[in-house]
């Protein structure tokens, strides 16, 4: 699995996963990217240097998980997910733990949680166990919704290539 098919390590004490990189090693508080794996260098041999510091000082608590428990805007669907490189080029099945939606929402521990707004790809076995029928309606909304603005969409590029 190359790079580009890894999901971010969203855990990464340094980075939280901006650098989208997946988990260097199996238990590692770090991902791959080079800025991390210097910093994260850098701060165990300054606790190392330093004897007063706690080993719990060099990589916080790992923190929980936070799962969508509100869909405030659909922006993409991946429908090829779990898929290898191989299968994606010789097309892969449709199946339910293939697909994943970009969405702007609600992000929290649990459905009782202070929501935390955020924008991540979200599988829909996910979607599916943290919400009910009529809050996932907007996936079939934005569903009906495609068709017509990728057309409106291409129309619009035809019209500005035929300007130029």
């Amino acid at each position: 699995m190359s790079e580009r098919d890894e999901e971010p390590f969203e855990d990464c004490y340094i980075c939280h996963g901006d650098n989208g990189r997946g988990r260097r090693s199996d238990g590692s508080p770090i991902c791959k990217h080079n800025s991390c794996i210097k910093e994260h260098r850098r701060r165990r041999q300054e606790a190392t240097i330093d004897e007063h510091d706690e080993r719990s000082s060099v990589a916080p608590a790992k923190a929980e998980r936070t799962a969508c428990f509100k869909i405030r805007e659909i922006l993409g669907v991946d429908m090829c997910v779990a898929a290898s490189p191989r299968a994606k080029r010789a097309g892969c099945e449709l199946s339910a733990t293939n697909v994943a939606y970009k969405v702007r929402g609600g992000f929290g521990a649990d459905k009782d949680d202070e929501l935390l707004p955020d924008t991540r790809w979200v599988p829909m076995h996910e979607l599916v166990a943290n919400m009910d029928e009529p809050a996932l309606a907007a996936l079939d909304t934005w569903a009906n919704k495609l068709q017509k603005t990728a057309k409106e969409a291409r129309k619009k590029l035809r019209r500005e290539r035929r300007e130029e």
